[in-house]
């Protein structure tokens, strides 16, 4: 390990998505969040889990989800081509550190929960016998809702990593007359 002062404190490169990406993430999860709470919403107050006919707004919600899916795959695709490779090379090297290691933990629980969303989406779709909808429902309801604030967490770390990064990588003033204002 060097000791050379330029080698300390040295902040590792900061995984920020391309704003079309960020947008591209951000707008999809936001259409699955809402969709899926308006029709879990609908379904249970008016709709069929309440006992009733199947309400228009349920269809018309699941069209709307089904479509962002879509969107979802390609923005699982396209973090899984470059955001968590390279995330695993930068938290590799630092796994011990408690901000790294958090940062690399939400990563893989998120990455989880995205299997665990596709899986029982795709089964409620196509496969789900009548009597395993219920429990596969609030299962893919409850990873939903845990991708969303898991999303917020893995974000958060992630911008106030970049905030201190910032502040470290800014050097300091000196007063001097070459540096006062004219």
């Amino acid at each position: 390990m060097s000791h050379h002062p330029s080698h300390q404190h040295h902040p590792h490169p900061v995984l920020r998505l391309p704003a079309w990406q960020r947008r591209v993430l951000n707008l999809t999860a936001a259409l699955l969040l809402v969709t899926g709470i308006v029709w879990l919403g609908v379904h249970y107050s008016i709709g069929a889990g309440a006992g009733e006919l199947p309400h228009p707004l349920e269809v018309l919600c699941m069209r709307v989800h089904g479509a962002a899916a879509f969107a979802g795959l390609f923005a699982l695709g396209m973090l899984a081509a470059a955001h968590v490779p390279a995330g695993w090379r930068v938290t590799r090297s630092a796994h011990r550190r408690a901000d790294r290691a958090t940062q690399r933990h939400t990563g893989v629980a998120m990455l989880s929960l995205a299997a665990l969303i596709v899986l029982t989406g795709y089964a409620l779709y196509y496969f789900a016998p009548e009597d395993w909808r219920p429990a596969m429902g609030w299962l893919h309801a409850g990873a939903g809702f845990a991708m969303a604030a898991l999303g917020f967490v893995h974000a958060r770390l992630l911008r106030s990593r970049h905030a201190a990064a910032a502040h470290v990588a800014q050097p300091l003033r000196e007063s001097s007359p070459s540096s006062a204002p004219r």
